[in-house]
């Protein structure tokens, strides 16, 4: 399979002297193009420090991330801003939702932002996909959880970009929503074979991923599909 997404001996450090604390240790990773990749770990294993990084949105203190051969770090903040408008989508726990647009105002305003035009079709037919064709005029306060993070995913998806990130998207949701979210994200990574990598802690989700790394203090532990529940301490 094709890289798409690689990162190079990435370090990152919080804190200083005795107070430091490295979050990702000297990782590297590749990560393959149409493919759903899920970072698992206990909390403080670096997985969303990684993540964030892999994103191009935390700095590493050390090493390189690629995107499409495109070294991210090297980058203007002016083209790394663009980049992230672009080439990136990012799916967060608290959805990020501006409240003072609507519904259709939130997903477009990327694509705006980087100075580009809607492709109204595909955005009616992200609309019909999520079941928010009736929301489209909607505010932010009058949606559900679920209803949110839709929208939230939707906006991730219009501008098609090369990657999607999503942060423990259903971390704020419950049990039924979360259950809808990750079915509708994963029909839509297939549909468009959309390159995916999504920080959880739910073993249901990795269980549906093509590929699975878990992490522990900062360093892969394991990389394979087949392992996620023979050790489940790292949990």
């Amino acid at each position: 399979m094709e890289t798409i997404l690689k990162a190079e001996h990435v370090t990152k450090r919080y804190g200083r002297n005795e107070n430091a604390v490295t979050a990702v240790d000297d990782l590297s990773v590749e990560i393959h193009e149409g493919e759903f990749t899920v970072i698992l770990g206990r909390s403080g294993s670096g997985k969303s420090t990684l993540l964030h990084i892999l994103a191009g949105l935390i700095r590493p203190d050390h090493g390189s991330v690629y995107l499409r051969e495109r070294s991210v770090y090297k980058m203007s903040d002016s083209s790394l801003t663009k980049l992230r408008r672009t080439e990136t989508g990012f799916v967060y726990q608290f959805f990020n939702l501006l409240p003072s647009q609507n519904v259709i105002e939130n997903i477009v305003l990327p694509i705006h932002l980087a100075g580009r035009k809607e492709d109204e079709g595909y955005i009616n037919e992200l609309l019909r996909e999520l079941r928010l064709e009736d929301k489209r005029y909607a505010w932010i306060n009058e949606l559900s959880g679920g209803q949110q993070q839709r929208a939230a995913i939707a906006r991730a998806l219009a501008s098609r970009p090369a990657v999607i990130f999503a942060d423990e998207p259903t971390g704020n949701l419950d049990a039924k929503s979360a259950e809808e979210v990750i079915a509708l994200m994963h029909a839509l990574q297939k549909k468009y074979s959309q390159t995916l990598v999504m920080v959880t802690h739910d073993i249901r989700i990795a269980e549906q991923a093509d590929r699975v790394i878990i992490l522990e203090d900062g360093r892969i532990v394991s990389d394979s599909i087949n392992e996620i529940t023979s050790d489940k301490t790292l949990l």
